[in-house]
C-alpha cells in the first residue's frame, strides 16, 4: 500500500486501524457506513451520450473464414535408413 502523508494524529490512528482490517471486516465497515450515511460506495454508471440514445455496441463476430495451406511432404523415418 502506498503511504500518504497524514499530519493529524487522529487521522493517522484511523489509517493505522484500517490497515489492520481483514477483507471481511472492511466489507462490513463499508456496508455499515453506507447505511449510516445513506450513501453508496458503488462506482457511478456512465452518463448517457448527449443527443439521445447511446451508441450501439459493436456486433460480435460469430463466423470466420478458414483457409488451409498444403503441408510439405515429410519423408518417413524408415525411408532415411533404407538402401538407396
Amino acid at each position: 500500500m502506498s503511504e500518504t502523508n497524514v499530519t493529524e494524529p487522529e487521522l493517522q490512528a484511523i489509517v493505522t486501524k484500517l490497515d489492520g482490517l481483514t477483507l471481511l471486516q472492511a466489507s462490513k465497515l463499508v456496508k455499515h457506513l453506507e447505511e449510516h450515511w445513506g450513501v453508496s460506495a458503488a462506482a457511478p454508471v456512465a452518463a448517457a451520450a448527449p443527443g439521445g440514445a447511446a451508441p450501439a455496441a459493436k456486433e460480435e463476430k460469430t463466423s470466420f473464414d478458414l483457409t488451409s495451406k498444403p503441408r510439405a511432404r515429410r519423408r518417413s523415418r524408415s525411408s532415411r535408413w533404407s538402401a538407396r
